[in-house]
């Protein structure tokens, strides 16, 4: 039972007639008159029945039942052609990835890193700024995929997967806080902190669980950078309020993370724009991505 003859036979069921389907495709009538003739052979039963004065053939049972079977094989073989498409696709190509300072030290090198071993032919080009104009960049479309903390409420930005992580204090290991399994955020009050600048979207946030614990804070430093508010946090000139890491680490010996039990957790995000059609590449690394996020909520229920 040849591919052709069962195309040929399709053909015919759509048309209605051997010279029609033969127009379709381009074909002579009598090619596929003689393919539906070896075919029916092979099967052992008439698939038309060929009465004179019909406008249109008619299916016999036998024909209806390999109607039945042709079309799913038909459609398997689409989708295993469209899957093999895709599979090229994760060969090769450029994901255009947009994420806040805060992930180029905890969360890319490493993810990028499992990705790259999983799909080596495919490369990034990785647009660091701020949340605000991630969204920016999504919108023009210069970027496929956001990470970003907190990211803004609207129908143009679509929230692919979201996963919480604890609110921390970030101080040095010898700070007097340093060894609590976890803290309230009144308990930082006597402390310095190291701010994000005004402005920002986490410094609107911190104001804001700072502003309901009813704290002023003594703030020493504020800075637009997260590299700059780890190194003084490390230096011990203040703590820092961030969010946990995104991904396991060997962190530093001189800096600790102790939770804030009584703060929300940070909301992070992997986003795009809302009605855009993804690469291939763009999907998997959203998938991938997924599954991480997932394995956040598979650890704090092992934890409960």
């Amino acid at each position: 039972m040849s591919s052709n003859a069962i195309r040929y036979f399709l053909a015919v069921v759509r048309a209605g007639s051997f010279r029609r389907a033969a127009e379709l495709l381009h074909v002579s009538a009598s090619a596929i008159n003689r393919q539906i003739s070896l075919l029916e052979r092979d099967l052992g039963a008439p698939l038309f029945e060929r009465s004179r004065g019909r406008n249109r053939l008619k299916v016999t049972s036998a024909g209806e039942i390999l109607l039945v079977h042709a079309r799913a094989a038909t459609s398997a073989l689409e989708e295993a052609r469209a899957q093999i498409e895709a599979l090229k696709g994760l060969r090769t190509g450029t994901i255009t990835l947009g994420a806040p300072e805060t992930f180029a030290p905890d969360f890319l090198p490493d993810f990028l890193m499992q990705f790259h071993k999983d799909h080596p032919g495919i490369s990034f080009r990785i647009s660091v700024a701020t949340p605000l104009a991630l969204a920016e960049q999504l919108m023009r479309d210069d970027i496929e995929v956001a990470m970003i903390y907190h990211p803004p409420v609207g129908a143009a930005i679509r929230v692919a997967a979201q996963a919480q992580k604890p609110t921390c204090l970030m101080v040095r290991a010898d700070h007097p806080l340093a060894k609590r399994s976890s803290i309230k955020l009144a308990e930082c009050a006597p402390y310095p902190l190291v701010m994000p600048e005004y402005g920002t979207r986490p410094r609107e946030l911190y104001d804001e669980m700072l502003g309901k614990a009813h704290i002023e804070p003594s703030w020493i430093v504020t800075t637009n950078s997260y590299e700059m508010l780890r190194a003084v946090a490390r230096a011990g000139l203040g703590a820092a309020i961030v969010s946990d890491y995104l991904v396991s680490r060997d962190r530093a010996r001189d800096i600790v993370l102790v939770p804030i039990h009584d703060c929300p957790p940070a909301v992070v995000a992997c986003c795009t724009r809302s009605g855009r059609e993804l690469s291939v590449a763009a999907r998997a690394f959203i998938e991938r991505v997924r599954g991480l996020f997932a394995s956040f909520g598979r650890a704090r229920a092992t934890k409960k």
